[in-house]
């Protein structure tokens, strides 16, 4: 029987007591009773809800006692990659190289030619790399690692930085500099990249000055006439190695 309805009986039949008395006995029972059921909801609503159980997210679902795998492209770091060669690559000097012979651990390591046209590797030293091309450097390598495999020999060759093939443009642009040429580029390009001109710049009177066969010659470039869509064969050539753009004021 709850403590209400006694009370309400008591102050119905006194109970042998005084009216008065049986009257304050319930007010107060009723006010405790009052007290503890709102107390109990208050507790109820405070109490935090235990949180649902997490879900793998997707792409990242594991078998038991495997290690997690982030999902492909989240929180996964991918290795930079290394410049395609380019067709009519040359070795040059301060390129850089990752070398592995397969068939012997001693012979590998990051490579950079040297001022000498050289690059240096355990085991074989010194062989000459300038000038070569891209496979004709990996077949010196395998031809001078004959003398410690036995076999066929295995050479993987990683071009990891081109530093030998620049073009540069000085004078009146914004951004003066040595520009990397892994990829064709003309001179609208290069001014591009260079930050276009300056105010002061004389658009119709640059020179592109280029080394063929050991002698340097000037090109005369008409820069306004490119803008203009005029002679574009004439003035927006492509570049070579070691050409150098220069816009006078």
């Amino acid at each position: 029987m709850s403590l209400t309805r006694r009370v309400m009986e008591d102050v119905c039949m006194g109970s042998g007591r005084s009216e008065r008395s049986t009257l304050k006995r319930a007010v107060t029972v009723l006010a405790v009773v009052s007290a503890v059921s709102i107390g109990a909801a208050a507790v109820s609503a405070q109490a935090p809800a235990q949180p649902a159980a997490a879900q793998p997210a997707a792409g990242t679902t594991k078998p038991f006692g495997s290690t997690p795998v982030a999902a492909a492209g989240v929180g996964a770091s991918t290795p930079s990659a290394a410049p395609a060669v380019p067709v009519d690559y040359t070795v040059g000097v301060e390129d850089i190289f990752s070398v592995k012979v397969w068939e012997d651990d001693r012979i590998k390591g990051d490579v950079i030619v040297g001022p000498d046209g050289t690059v240096s590797l355990p085991l074989i030293n010194s062989v000459k790399a300038a000038g070569l091309t891209f496979e004709q450097l990996r077949e010196t390598i395998a031809d001078a690692a004959k003398k410690y495999v036995v076999g066929t020999v295995t050479v993987e060759l990683l071009l990891k930085q081109i530093n030998s093939r620049f073009v540069c443009v000085g004078g009146e642009v914004k951004k003066p500099g040595k520009y990397p040429l892994i990829a064709p580029i003309n001179v609208y390009q290069l001014i591009v990249a260079a930050g276009g001109l300056s105010e002061y710049a004389d658009k119709k009177h640059l020179n592109l000055i280029r080394t063929e066969n050991g002698k340097q010659r000037s090109i005369a470039i008409n820069f306004d006439d490119i803008q203009k869509g005029k002679n574009l064969d004439k003035f927006n050539i492509d570049l070579k190695p070691g050409d150098c753009l220069s816009v006078p004021d």
